[in-house]
């Protein structure tokens, strides 16, 4: 049996199917691309903005470079070094979090992504994100479902 998150209280009767995990590799990787065009954005921004008003064109200077570090820095320092939550598949529920569990016949639709799992219930649409394997953990949910 894989080891349960704290917060997890399994009903009687219900079984744990896996204990899905984000991975941290996969999450610095987005989090890299992502920052990589915002950057790229603001150059180009930066350059429009230049050509508008007639002035010649200097790109993102280092007094501009400095301010969006400070300003975006500690919300990635924050993202990386944050907890991860794991999810835990049982027989009946996919337990998100302490307070946030959906029941298994209420999955409308799962939609894979490269790195993660669109979920469609009834009410609302949950990601799974920063999966090392996506594939594989839809293929264990659909699984699950038609148990």
């Amino acid at each position: 049996m894989p080891l349960l998150p704290a917060d997890v209280t399994l009903q009687p009767g219900e079984g744990v199917r896996a204990v899905i995990v984000q991975d941290r590799q996969v999450q610095l990787l987005t989090d890299g691309l992502l920052a990589t065009f915002g950057l790229m954005l603001a150059v180009v921004l930066k350059m429009a903005l230049d050509g508008g008003i007639g002035r010649e064109l200097s790109g993102l200077g280092s007094g501009m470079f400095t301010t969006f570090l400070f300003l975006v820095g500690p919300l990635l320092i924050q993202r990386i070094f944050g907890a991860r939550p794991a999810y835990t598949l049982t027989d009946r529920r996919l337990i998100l979090a302490e307070d946030d569990i959906i029941e298994l016949h209420q999955i409308r639709r799962i939609r894979v992504w490269l790195t993660s799992i669109s979920l469609q219930t009834d009410t609302r649409r949950v990601w799974l994100q920063h999966l090392p394997n996506a594939p594989a953990v839809a293929r264990l949910i659909r699984d699950t479902l038609t148990r």
